[in-house]
């Protein structure tokens, strides 16, 4: 509900310029009563998939799977053909009626260079490697149920033993491209003075500098607001979000 439904309002809200949806945003994510029954609307959901059978189950995850994947292509699409002068240019246009400052892009660095953050530390593999611990730690929790019981009916063949490996190995390369395509499209620098500052004055905007609202100011589309919005609330987590983390730390 916090993680992928509330920042999706706002960025969708934001992009669209839709006050109901940042309203909604805002709602959801500082009152507990709604995170609470919305959570409850949640749960009763997966409760009735689970109880519809392994065959509803899997299909549903599988759509869920693709839908993240591509989220995940279009991003790295959309941010590398909207990299550098562009995506400066984008974001500038996008923030300039929220901020009233030309450059807002700048704007973002020179706030975190003020507030004395080092924003030019190059990668530092002493802080990427924490991180991953950090993204790993507040995962395991809600995968290893999954594993257990998803899993063990083949637990004693090489092919469930050489999947979730593949998987492993998937999900870092991922993370580790997707944080290349970030850094490079975005901008080192402001990329990780926007995460410096966000939840401070000087980050003006409801949603956070995750992903889905970074790139949907490079395409400078609803539609793909809605899209990656949807996609991550899908799939409950997406993988270049570890990637918006471990770029951050590194």
């Amino acid at each position: 509900v916090t993680g992928a439904l509330v920042p999706s309002l706002s960025v969708i809200g934001l992009v669209t310029e839709s006050s109901t949806l940042l309203d909604w945003g805002a709602t959801l994510g500082s009152s507990q009563g709604w995170q609470f029954a919305v959570g409850v609307v949640f749960l009763v959901l997966v409760t009735a998939l689970a109880a519809a059978g392994w065959k509803w189950s899997l299909r549903v995850q599988n759509v869920g799977f693709v839908l993240a994947a591509l989220g995940l292509l279009v991003t790295a699409i959309v941010v590398l053909a909207n990299s550098g002068e562009d995506f400066v240019t984008a974001f500038n246009s996008f923030a300039n009626p929220i901020t009233g400052d030309a450059n807002s892009y700048q704007g973002v660095i020179d706030a975190a260079a003020k507030a004395g953050v080092n924003t030019d530390i190059g990668s530092d593999f002493s802080n990427t490697w924490p991180a991953f611990g950090a993204v790993i730690g507040f995962s395991i929790y809600a995968f290893y149920s999954t594993n257990l019981t998803g899993e063990v009916r083949q637990a004693g063949t090489w092919k469930t033993s050489a999947v979730m490996t593949g998987a492993a190995v998937i999900n870092m390369i991922a993370c580790v491209v997707m944080t290349a395509i970030f850094l490079h499209g975005f901008g080192s620098e402001f990329f990780a003075s926007a995460n410096a500052v966000n939840g401070t004055d000087a980050w003006p905007f409801a949603a956070p500098p995750f992903y889905v609202f970074l790139a949907s100011i490079a395409g400078g589309s609803g539609v793909l607001a809605w899209f990656l919005g949807i996609s991550i609330v899908k799939f409950g987590r997406c993988d270049s979000t570890n990637a918006n983390s471990v770029a951050r730390f590194s």
